[in-house]
């Protein structure tokens, strides 16, 4: 007898938490969310900024064109590093304590406080070890102009690695938790 619809993912052996549409499904709802807050959270700042301090726009078209890639590959990575620290909670009785680690850690070596560009030498060559400045620094780097067009291309190349690697271990976590999960009832 076949299991049920609701049991199965798209492969044989799979359930539909670990199948890859699954994921893909959570990250399309994260872009969206992200997609929906743009307006209210970065124009009136670009305003604000524009007006009070002298903001200006880059003058050439390529940050334009570059700059809602690299912000897409930050929504992202971002959701896959969240996926991947969230899935620890298969081996953790509570998760809020390394949830709050992740947060402070990687909002810092993102750049959310203070740019990475102003960070001392060791904690810069730190920060660039991790994934955490793909998910800011680099997309403002590159919507603002402050990379130039072969910089931004290869920041945009170090993004597209970090998004597969985060990717990749969230959905290693995942199957391996999957494994782990016993379920308790009927």
């Amino acid at each position: 007898m076949a299991p049920p619809t609701w049991a199965t993912g798209s492969a044989p052996g799979t359930s539909r938490w670990t199948s890859p549409g699954r994921s893909t499904w959570h990250l399309a709802e994260d872009l969206g969310r992200a997609a929906y807050t743009v307006l209210p959270r970065l124009v009136p700042s670009v305003i604000v900024g524009a007006l009070t301090v002298g903001l200006t726009m880059p003058a050439t078209a390529w940050p334009y064109v570059l700059g809602p890639a690299s912000i897409v590959l930050g929504v992202a990575l971002s959701f896959y590093c969240r996926f991947a620290v969230n899935v620890l909670g298969f081996w953790l009785l509570d998760t809020r304590g390394l949830r709050t680690l992740y947060m402070v850690v990687s909002t810092f070596l993102a750049g959310l406080y203070v740019p990475v560009a102003l960070f001392p030498g060791w904690l810069g060559t730190l920060a660039h070890a991790t994934p955490f400045p793909s998910i800011l620094q680099v997309p403002i780097d590159i919507v603002s102009g402050r990379l130039g067009p072969v910089e931004a291309a290869g920041a945009l190349g170090v993004q597209c690695f970090w998004v597969a690697v985060a990717c990749l271990v969230g959905r290693l976590l995942m199957a391996a938790g999957h494994h782990k999960l016993v379920v308790q009832g009927g």
